[in-house]
C-alpha cells in the first residue's frame, strides 16, 4: 500500500486505499472520502505453478471459496 501511495505522489495515477493510509503523508497526495456505498474492488492472485507449498495451496483455496 505504501508503494501505491508513493506512485500517486509521483503523479502516476490515482488509487482507492483504506482510510488507515491517511497517516501516510506524501507530497502531492490528497485523500478524499468516498460518498455512499463502498466500491467493489477487484483483486487478483499470481503464483508460480511449480510452488507446492501447503500455505500457498491453502491461500488459493480460501480465495477461491470467497470468490465463489
Amino acid at each position: 500500500m505504501q508503494t501505491i501511495v508513493s506512485l500517486v505522489s509521483a503523479g502516476l495515477g490515482i488509487a482507492v486505499v483504506p482510510e488507515s493510509l491517511r497517516n501516510l503523508q506524501r507530497t502531492g497526495v490528497r485523500y478524499f472520502d468516498i460518498e455512499g456505498d463502498s466500491p467493489v474492488i477487484e483483486s487478483g492472485l499470481i503464483w508460480r505453478r511449480t510452488n507446492a507449498l501447503p500455505t500457498l495451496r491453502n491461500l488459493v483455496r480460501i480465495a477461491r471459496d470467497i470468490a465463489a
